[in-house]
């Protein structure tokens, strides 16, 4: 007998909640912000993700050459 174990976690996240939060304020005229601040909280975990990623292949062509 297997028991498999499953940790799937499809929530929204504090980014997320965070983005929508401030998509909502902006279209309800609260918050008087240009929308590339408002979408900010994306625009860092997007550039975070290329960074690591570009570190990993940087890393990956270095150890390949050697």
């Amino acid at each position: 007998m297997m028991i498999e174990n499953r940790n799937e976690n499809y929530g929204l996240g504090f980014v997320g909640a965070l983005q929508i939060a401030f998509i909502v304020l902006k279209l309800c005229n609260v918050i008087n912000w240009k929308w590339w601040v408002v979408l900010l909280p994306s625009l860092i975990s997007v550039s975070f993700i290329v960074v690591v990623l570009f570190s990993i292949l940087i890393m990956m062509l270095r150890f390949r050459s050697k």
